[in-house]
Order: C-alpha cells, then sequence, then structure tokens
C-alpha cells in the first residue's frame, strides 16, 4: 500500500454514492480470490478518500458519518474471505482516522470568490446571487439548504445567457464553482459543499432564502396571517428566486396581491386628499417606525427594569406585523424574579426570535407563539415554555436547566449538542425533533411523559433505554401527539377517493408509528390499495401507492408476517432505492428474516444517507434482532459525537 495523498470527495454525499458503489462492487462469490482483491483495493482506495475528505467536512453530523463509514469499512476488512487486509490495518500503513478540517483551504476560495463578486457591476452582482443561490435546494430530511448539481440550462434561465455564462466561467476558474458532464448535460454546483458554510457572502445570500422558507411556512401554519405576508421590497427580491415550492409561491403571490391592493388604495386616497395621507404613511413606515423599533429594541437590551424592557419587547412584536425586521436579542441576558419569573407569556412574533448565546433565567414564555426562533448556544434556567408554539425553534449546543417544555409544540425543533438538567417535555409534541448528541444524566432523564418521544431523532441506544422505562406501561393513545395526529387525519379532504385513500392511508401510518390498533391501520391501507387500483388513473402523487406498500408493510412487520412485508418493501426498494426510510425498513425486515448480509448493505445505504430511525426501534424493539443496533452504531448513525465530556448537572437552586 502507498502513502501517496488521495484526492478526497467533494462533499459527504460524493463519499456516500462512492460508499454505495463499493458495497454493489462486492463479489457474490467468496471463494473468487482475484475479484476479492479487487474489491479490498477499491475498499482500500475508498478509506483513503474518505479520511482525505475529513478536510473538507466542517459539520460535526458530516464528519460523525464520514467517521462511521470509514470505521464501517475497516471493521469489514477484518472478516473478508482472503488474507492481507487484516495485517494492512494492523500494520496501520493505512490512515483510518478522519482528516482535520482545513479551514485555510476554504478561506482562500472564499477569498477569490469575494474579489469576483466585488469587481462586478450591481447588476450582474445580482445575477452572480441568483446563480449561486440557485445551486441549493431544501433537504427533505432537515428541512437545511444544500447544493448539489444543477443543469446550467437552468442557471441560464436567471438572465441574459451572455453575461450568466462569464459570471460562471469567472467563478469555475476560481474554484468556486465546478463544472461535471453527465447523461449528455452540463452541470455546475460548488466546488466544495462547505463553502455554503464558510464563505460569509454565500451564507448571507442562502439565509435570505431560508428567511422565505420560514415565512412561508410560518404563513401556512398560522392559517395564513396577513400580518406575516413579504413587503413590496421583500416581494421584489423574492420573486427572482427561481425554485420556489407551491407553498413559497402562493405566499409570494399574496404578499404580491396585498402591495398591489396597498398601492390602489392610497392612489384612491390620493385623488381625494391630494396626497397628503399616503405620503404620511410610507413617512412612518419608512423613516419613523424604524427609528422607533431601534429605540425599543435599545431598551430591551438595555439595564431599565424588566418591566420596562418586557413592555419593549411586547411593543417590537406589534411593530413587527408592519415592519419586516427580526427582533435580535443575541447575547442578551433576561433575568425575572422568583415565583413569576420575566412575564413574557403569549408573546407572539411575526418573524424568528434571535436568541443565540442568550442567557434566560426564570422566564416566563408560556403560551408564547415563537416558531423557527433561535436559542443555540444559549443557557436556559428555571424558566416555562408550557404550550408554547416552538415549531423549527433551534436550541443546538444549550445547557438547558429546570425548565418545563410542557404541552410545547416542538415539531421539528432541534435541541442537537444540548445539555438537559431536571427537564420537563411532558405531553410535548416532538414528532421529527432532533435530539443529535444531547446528554443528560443517567438517574434525571427529561420527563417525556405521555409524549411520544420516539417520533423524535437522534436519541442513542442508551438514551432509548432510559425513555423506554418511563412509557413502556403506558398507554401511547393517551400522548397528546396521538390525539392531535388524529385530529389532523380527521380533517382531511376526502370528498373524492384518491383524497380519501391518501387519508386511510395516512390513519394507517400513524397508528402504525405509534403501534397500536394494527387490525384497524391494516383494515384502513388495505381499503386505500383497493381505491388505488380502482382508481389508477386519479392517484393524486406518484408516491402515493408505493407509501401505502411501506405503511402497509411496517404494519406487517410489527405482526411478525415477514414473508409479505419483505414483498412489499422489495417492490418499493426496485422502483425508487432513493427513499432511505423504506431502505431501512427493507434492511430490518431482511435481518429479522436472518438475511444478515444482505440487510447490511441495504442498512448501510440507508444510515450513510442519514436517515434516523426513531419510531422502528421503539416499536419493533421486542422484534429486532440484537446485532441490528450494533450495525447502526458502525454505520456511524447512532454514536455520540467526540466531544469532551460535559459537567454533571449543577445542584437545583
Amino acid at each position: 500500500m502507498n502513502d501517496q495523498p488521495s484526492s478526497p470527495y467533494r462533499s459527504l454525499d460524493a463519499l456516500r454514492q462512492a460508499n454505495d458503489e463499493v458495497l454493489a462492487s462486492l463479489p457474490e462469490d467468496k471463494s473468487d480470490t482475484e475479484a476479492w482483491k479487487l474489491a479490498i483495493a477499491r475498499i482500500f482506495e475508498f478509506i483513503r478518500r474518505a479520511v482525505a475528505t475529513g478536510a473538507l467536512l466542517d459539520l460535526p453530523f458530516e464528519r460523525r458519518a464520514a467517521q462511521g463509514l470509514i470505521d464501517y469499512w475497516v471493521a469489514s476488512s477484518y472478516n473478508m474471505p482472503i488474507d492481507g487486509p487484516k495485517e494492512v490495518l494492523q500494520s496501520r500503513k493505512i490512515t483510518t482516522l478522519l482528516a482535520p478540517f482545513g479551514a485555510a483551504s476554504l478561506r482562500s476560495i472564499c477569498e477569490r470568490g469575494d474579489q469576483i463578486i466585488g469587481g462586478l457591476s450591481s447588476q450582474d452582482r445580482d445575477l452572480a446571487r441568483r446563480i449561486l443561490v440557485r445551486l441549493f435546494r431544501f433537504s427533505d430530511r432537515s428541512g437545511d439548504l444544500i447544493s448539489g448539481p444543477t443543469p446550467r440550462a437552468d442557471l441560464l434561465s436567471v438572465g441574459p445567457p451572455e453575461r450568466v455564462t462569464k459570471i460562471i466561467t469567472q467563478l469555475v476558474n476560481a474554484r468556486v464553482l465546478r463544472e461535471t458532464h453527465d447523461d449528455g448535460g452540463d452541470f455546475i454546483d460548488l466546488e466544495y459543499g462547505a463553502l455554503g458554510r464558510n464563505w460569509e457572502q454565500l451564507r448571507l445570500w442562502i439565509n435570505q432564502r431560508a428567511k422565505l422558507r420560514d415565512a412561508a411556512l410560518a404563513w401556512g401554519q398560522t392559517g395564513k396571517d396577513k400580518s406575516i405576508l413579504l413587503q413590496a421590497g421583500l416581494v421584489k427580491e423574492a420573486m427572482t428566486y427561481g425554485n420556489l415550492n407551491n407553498l413559497e409561491k402562493q405566499f409570494v403571490t399574496a404578499s404580491q396581491w396585498r402591495e398591489r391592493r396597498f398601492y390602489l388604495l392610497l392612489a384612491g386616497i390620493a385623488v381625494l386628499l391630494v396626497g397628503v395621507l399616503p405620503l404620511s404613511q410610507y413617512a412612518y413606515k419608512t423613516l419613523y417606525l424604524p427609528r422607533i423599533f431601534d429605540r425599543e429594541l435599545d431598551i430591551v437590551k438595555s439595564d431599565s427594569s424588566p418591566e420596562k424592557r418586557v413592555e419593549a419587547l411586547r411593543r417590537l412584536a406589534e411593530y413587527q406585523k408592519t415592519l419586516p425586521r427580526e427582533i435580535d436579542l443575541s447575547t442578551i441576558q433576561l433575568m425575572g424574579q422568583k415565583p413569576n419569573g420575566l412575564d413574557l407569556r403569549g408573546l407572539t412574533t411575526a418573524r424568528p426570535l434571535l436568541l443565540t448565546q442568550a442567557t434566560l433565567q426564570n422566564v416566563n414564555l408560556q403560551d408564547a407563539k415563537l416558531p423557527s426562533s433561535s436559542f443555540i448556544r444559549s443557557t436556559v434556567i428555571g424558566s416555562h415554555f408550557e404550550g408554547a408554539d416552538l415549531k423549527l425553534a433551534r436550541f443546538d449546543n444549550s445547557f438547558i436547566d429546570s425548565s418545563s417544555f410542557s404541552n410545547a409544540d416542538l415539531f421539528r425543533a432541534i435541541f442537537n449538542g444540548a445539555q438537559f438538567c431536571r427537564m420537563d417535555f411532558s405531553e410535548a409534541i416532538v414528532r421529527y425533533a432532533s435530539f443529535w448528541d444531547v446528554t443528560f444524566e443517567d438517574d434525571d432523564p427529561p420527563n417525556f411523559d405521555n409524549s411520544a418521544w420516539w417520533l423524535a431523532t437522534g436519541w442513542n441506544k442508551h438514551q432509548r433505554e432510559l425513555l423506554t422505562k418511563q412509557s413502556s406501561n403506558k398507554d401511547p393513545k393517551e400522548t397528546k401527539s396521538f390525539k392531535q395526529e388524529l385530529k389532523l387525519v380527521e380533517e382531511m379532504d376526502t370528498s373524492n377517493p384518491a383524497q380519501r385513500a391518501r387519508a386511510l392511508n395516512e390513519r394507517a401510518w400513524t397508528l402504525a408509528t405509534f403501534g397500536v390498533d394494527l387490525l384497524d391501520a391494516e383494515r384502513a391501507v388495505r381499503e386505500a390499495l383497493d381505491i388505488y387500483s380502482a382508481n389508477s388513473q386519479s392517484v393524486l402523487s406518484a408516491r402515493d401507492i408505493p407509501n401505502a406498500h411501506d405503511t402497509l408493510a411496517y404494519i406487517l412487520m410489527q405482526k411478525g408476517e415477514l414473508a409479505e412485508a419483505e414483498r412489499l418493501l422489495s417492490d418499493a426498494v426496485a422502483e425508487n432505492d432513493q427513499d432511505n426510510s423504506i431502505l431501512f425498513r427493507y434492511a430490518l425486515t431482511l435481518w429479522m428474516e436472518g438475511r444478515e448480509q444482505q440487510a447490511q448493505i441495504y442498512l448501510m445505504k440507508s444510515i450513510a444517507r442519514y436517515y434516523s430511525p426513531g419510531h422502528e426501534l421503539y416499536v419493533l424493539r421486542g422484534r429486532i434482532p440484537e446485532g441490528v443496533e450494533s450495525a447502526i452504531e458502525a454505520a456511524g448513525s447512532i454514536r455520540q459525537q467526540h466531544t469532551a465530556p460535559k459537567p454533571r448537572c449543577p445542584p437545583p437552586s
């Protein structure tokens, strides 16, 4: 084996694709020595390149996934059917530890990008913004913006083709972008995925795009509240994005229509009042209100009395309905006195509240509506979030002590890396919430009484064991999550056969993820499939029928009827092997049938593509073979980030 530097994969996605190719290339015949020698060479080349890719991976979860793939192949190499790999690894002729992140090389590319952008005219700078943002899409898994190869033809549509081509060429020459050719087409992508997080200018543009997504989600979740609609300047910017989803298009159209009505109204009033009132409103919105907003923000950040700061913050929330600005309280200290605390009950913001690296002590945010707000790296002690709307909120790497999220809506909230001490999540909704790398003490796990904690992701094996003790003897149907999800199913449109079938499948899926009423669930999904069979031309989405097959298979897995479950999932995988959740459940079914080697291939694909098993490991806990969880850990999914251990929780104050 040689020690020549290996070229890295350009991103974790590229590394995962290479992993899939190595898996697919393994010989089936264990006696074919020559084929296995070639396979070993491919595996070691993969390990070398994967190790080198560490220089481009700056996010902990990406580094964890990459190291997990390396560890998997290292462990697999010890069990190859030929001699040699084990000895090579033991002799340390090949490095197996992920390379450290190379910030300096990325910084150099960022500087070249800044030079190019800075040298453009204002019009071309706007074109560059459109080009770069078009390279990103929202991940189905996390909801984050991620970059990916984009057809050159799509990028040429953002402006005059000659100018767009010139800008792309400059960025390719500077190694900011890369050009590839595949299936007869030209594709453009970032040279390295980490540029989206490390190039400040690009990160700013991406954040602006993400804010539009968040505003559209908040608008949809609040019954299309008109106060959330965009103002004129932001509408114009939103219309430059060419990859809006249906909700975003509706949101932008509604914002545009409101602005038109506003200006039509002003025009009518101008005829009557010779323009005096429109001018005064314009002055209020563009001159007076921003100054008042800044003044109130200064009061909140000042050493004024708690009462004055609370009143100022509530006024800011009201001003947000007219002025499209965020309330940025990063690094602030908000402290109240016991027993009532700082009274911010019911606080409702039109835009995310930014409390990054803040300190909240004895703050009462009961029934507050703060979707998508940021509490990243904050210290939260003795505070109350009971009944709060915290959908999509972020508490990454925060320290949270003696605080309650009871009855809160934490749909897709993120607590990755947080430390919990004396926490109450009873009755909370935590579907798709993320708890990767959280820590809490064995003798004081967070209270998830009547909360379906298994619908969240990121728990490690030990944490699941502790939480299972809380819930194993309790009826999942008594949780708020179960009741709310069934209520949502009951409210679904069933006015035509295809919509009724979709509602039946949703009901069955809800019952399956809670592991209850499986006979009722099976009847519902089989009825849905009968409807699809009789009305195949009116299916709402190409995914509806495979989704129903997946639901039925999941129910059968829980009933122990593995043969039909395996057949359904095998057909689903053959039709679409990109759905990582189906790949995972197929792997589980194979493993439960005793086909461990084949199961490992599909398990590896699923986990390497970021699928985070949750409810499956809970509702199937009595049926899953012992080796499954070890295989998941080896694949790099459920394992703690290698960081310094956190101190024990302090004694209660």
